[in-house]
C-alpha cells in the first residue's frame, strides 16, 4: 500500500484488523475512535496513530520503522504488546503520548529504540512491563519520561519487585 493501511475519521471504531507493509500508518484515526484487538506490523511510518480522545486496546504493534502506538491527548492505551519499533530501521517506541490527559496501563513494550516514551505532563502511566529496548531515554530507555505525570514506581530490580507494596508499580528490568 502506498499511503495508510486504514484511515478512520471521528468516533470510528476499527476491530480485528491486519494492517501490514503500508508505506506510511498501519491504521491512523481521527478523534474518539476505538482500536481493539488490532494487529500492526512492518509499516514505514507508526503502527498505529490514534487521534485525541481515541482508545487503543489489546493490540499488537511491531516491527514499525517508526512508534508502534502513538497518542496525543486525552487517551487510553491499555493492554498492548509492542515489540521491536524502530530497530535498525528507523527512531520508535513501543508507546509514544504527545500529549496530556492520557492513561497508559497495563502495556508490554520489549526490543524497541525506547519502551514507553511520554513527552508531555499530566498523564497517568500505572502497571507497564519494559524491557530489553536500546534507545537512549531518562530515566532509561525503557520509561523515557518528560514533565510532571502520575507515574508509578518505576520497579528495577526482581527484588524490588518481591518488595513492592504498591500493585500498580511499572516494571523496567
Amino acid at each position: 500500500n502506498s499511503g495508510h493501511g486504514i484511515v478512520a475519521g471521528v468516533g470510528s471504531i476499527i476491530i480485528g484488523c491486519l494492517v501490514k507493509d503500508n508505506s506510511t500508518n498501519g491504521i491512523n484515526t481521527a478523534q474518539a475512535s476505538l482500536v481493539r484487538d488490532c494487529i500492526a506490523i512492518s509499516n514505514d511510518n507508526d503502527g498505529i496513530n490514534a487521534g485525541d480522545g481515541s482508545r487503543v486496546t489489546g493490540c499488537q504493534a511491531g516491527l514499525n520503522v517508526g512508534d508502534g502506538i502513538q497518542v496525543s491527548a486525552s487517551c487510553q492505551v491499555t493492554e498492548n504488546n509492542c515489540y521491536e519499533n524502530g530497530i535498525n530501521q528507523g527512531d520508535g517506541a513501543g508507546i509514544v503520548v504527545t500529549g496530556f490527559s492520557n492513561q497508559v496501563e497495563g502495556n508490554h513494550a520489549v526490543l524497541n529504540d525506547r519502551g514507553i516514551d511520554i513527552n508531555a505532563a499530566a498523564n497517568t502511566i500505572i502497571r507497564n512491563t519494559a524491557r530489553n529496548n536500546t534507545g537512549s531515554g531518562s530515566p532509561s530507555a525503557n520509561f523515557d519520561i518528560t514533565g510532571a505525570n502520575a507515574l508509578a514506581t518505576i520497579v528495577l530490580s526482581e527484588a524490588a519487585l518481591n518488595t513492592a507494596t504498591n500493585a500498580n508499580v511499572n516494571i523496567g528490568f
